[in-house]
């Protein structure tokens, strides 16, 4: 597995932070001066700058330039997990995400279609629609949030990271992943077992028509078999696709810059007051022993005894001798942010972490959070139900969030998770912490964060358009291409647990409720063809089609969904659904239907390694 500091978005950080140093003051100069000191002074006055040089703090603002850089760096490289968890943490708790199969599958909770969903495995049992089984299995698919959590966990390099030299060969453009985000998939099966399928009586014997009417009186269970593909599309509104295309923009200065200067200026006199006493510092102790007589070697070495320099000559000693003495101290700290002895002056950086977290985190959650637009996606599915026609189905599904909650709530919420996530992220750091542990505990923090900025409130409608994929026959009546057209439309409410809850509250975690409507009309008759026939009394022999009476089918539904604990893995549909008729059966039917869904994201996006040491690369080079 790659690092933490392979490419990925926050990287650009680094290219932003590089470009204006320290806010309070022109710190790329402080290097310079000592550099033109060092060159020009007497060999009195030399043997004290020296000193300053080897005492560090006395260094006329080189070595807290060095600290800056390189505390900025280890800290971008140590939160790169953090965005991840409170993404996938928020969807979980979208109303716009389907937490379930659709309502045409064998074993569905749901009596409506959401505009989206995370990859996850689900199975249902006891099924919205009473003639197609009893339970189901599906598969859904989310390719773009895959590839999405995969770069921003540092699993995989991002190609077009902004100020990136070149791209690498094996990356992921993000117009890519942006492109798949908003797609969703999901293979459905029956997983019912048994034999019996249909059973009822037909309506006329006397009939010579290969076309009979029945009267179904019960569906009883059917062996495993593929139901239906279904694609999807989220093409107006998704909060997904907003929040990950925040998530891998590069953040501009202006953004960055008062977020930043806060947690570095109060670590950088942390640090300060710390290195005023190093004798417990063993890296400093060694790299001290010697520091005076290498830094007066290279400073011999680049004086010439030869009169008349070049104002350009001149400018280039203080250029080689300002490199080697960033590239000495740049060394010492990389040096020192690994050491144990050490880690008092440089590794308590809680604040610092939350400012860089912060700056990553507060606009995707916002995008996601606060948003007043509808999701609409449109679907297409390939329905092919045991002992009858296939048909294709196309929806157009919507979704709206909405609730008390707003862009301050969202923000205050991003603070709160890259406060708490700046204090594991810094704590896993300095102790080379478990990252199992961390994860849990990042995780923990997310979910509480997206708690308390999700609008409790969403609305969900549906509009279907059923077609048969091959003309029925001419024998059945009223038989057309247009199998059925629906309309649904379900409003639901969000109860998380707040910050006092009974231990009892937590553990059942986010509770959703729910209540539906879905009206059906059908347009040409349910048919029945196959084995099924053979199930019914008083069928001619020479039948190859049954067909049930049309009408129409109102479904109403009340559903109540549960999560546990601090994971949002699982989720727990029960529901109760009545109907007056069902396609086949003609009579009043209720259900009860029990679903179980687990979420695959978080297993795309954990952690391989802890926070990784500090690297010790020049600072030495800022964009200009």
């Amino acid at each position: 597995m790659k690092r933490y500091n392979a490419i990925r978005p926050i990287v650009a950080l680094v290219l932003v932070l590089s470009s204006f140093k320290i806010a309070m003051a022109d710190n790329s100069e402080h290097c310079k001066n000592l550099a033109n000191n060092l060159l020009n002074s007497k060999p009195a006055e030399l043997d004290i700058i020296i000193g300053n040089f080897v005492t560090i703090t006395n260094s006329e603002g080189c070595f807290q330039q060095a600290v800056r850089n390189s505390v900025i760096q280890k800290a971008i490289q140590d939160v790169t997990p953090a965005p991840v968890p409170l993404l996938n943490a928020i969807e979980s708790l979208s109303g716009s995400q389907q937490q379930g199969s659709s309502l045409s599958s064998s074993g569905s909770t749901n009596a409506v279609t959401k505009p989206s969903g995370p990859t996850s495995l689900i199975e249902e049992f006891g099924g919205a629609s009473t003639t197609t089984g009893t339970s189901s299995m599906t598969f859904q698919w989310s390719p773009g949030t895959m590839l999405r959590n995969f770069v921003l966990s540092g699993y995989e390099d991002l190609c077009d990271l902004v100020g990136q030299a070149s791209p690498k060969s094996q990356c992921i453009k993000k117009s890519l992943i942006n492109g798949l985000i908003p797609l969703t998939f999901k293979v459905t099966s029956n997983t019912s077992t048994g034999s019996n399928t249909i059973s009822g009586t037909a309506a006329s014997s006397s009939s010579g028509s290969t076309s009979q009417p029945v009267t179904v009186s019960s569906k009883g269970n059917s062996g495993p078999s593929f139901t239906g593909l279904t694609v999807q599309y989220s093409f107006y509104g998704s909060k997904s696709q907003a929040a990950t295309n925040a998530a891998t923009n590069a953040v501009t200065t202006s953004s960055i810059d008062p977020q930043i200067s806060a947690g570095v200026d109060k670590l950088i006199t942390q640090v300060q007051g710390t290195l005023i006493n190093l004798d417990n510092c063993d890296v400093y102790k060694a790299w001290n022993s010697s520091a005076a007589k290498n830094l007066t070697d290279k400073i011999s070495s680049i004086r010439t005894s030869t009169p008349g320099l070049t104002a350009d000559q001149q400018k280039q000693q203080t250029v080689q001798l300002q490199a080697y003495v960033e590239d000495q101290y740049v060394t010492l700290i990389g040096k020192m942010l690994d050491s144990v002895s050490c880690s008092s002056a440089l590794n308590s950086m809680p604040d610092m972490y939350a400012a860089v977290i912060n700056a990553e985190t507060a606009e995707a959650l916002t995008s996601q959070t606060s948003s007043a637009k509808p999701e609409l996606a449109i679907e297409y599915d390939l329905n092919t139900p045991t002992n009858q026609p296939d048909y294709s189905a196309v929806k157009l599904t919507g979704n709206w969030q909405f609730g008390p909650k707003s862009a301050a709530a969202s923000k205050a919420a991003a603070t709160a998770y890259a406060k708490n996530a700046g204090i594991i992220l810094a704590s896993a750091s300095a102790k080379s912490g478990n990252t199992t542990d961390t994860n849990k505990q990042l995780k923990a923090t997310a979910k509480s964060s997206a708690q308390t900025s999700t609008p409790p409130w969403s609305l969900t409608f549906n509009g279907v358009a059923d077609i048969y994929n091959r003309a029925p026959p001419s024998s059945v009546p009223s038989a057309t291409r247009l199998r059925d057209i629906q309309a649904g439309a379900e409003i639901a409410y969000l109860f998380a647990p707040t910050v006092n809850a009974s231990p009892l509250r937590k553990f059942m975690g986010n509770m959703t409720l729910a209540g539906a409507y879905s009206y059906q009309d059908q347009t040409s008759p349910a048919m029945l063809t196959g084995p099924a026939l053979s199930d019914f009394t008083g069928l001619p022999s020479s039948t190859t089609t049954a067909y049930a009476p049309r009408g129409v089918i109102h479904l109403g539904q009340i559903r109540f969904g549960f999560g546990t604990g601090s994971s949002t893995n699982f989720t727990y549909p029960v529901a109760f659904t009545y109907s007056n008729r069902t396609e086949l059966i003609v009579h009043p039917t209720w259900r009860a239907q029990v679903g179980i869904t687990y979420n695959f994201n978080s297993l795309f996006s954990s952690s391989s390694t802890t926070p990784t040491p500090a690297t010790t690369t020049s600072a030495a080079s800022p964009a200009k």
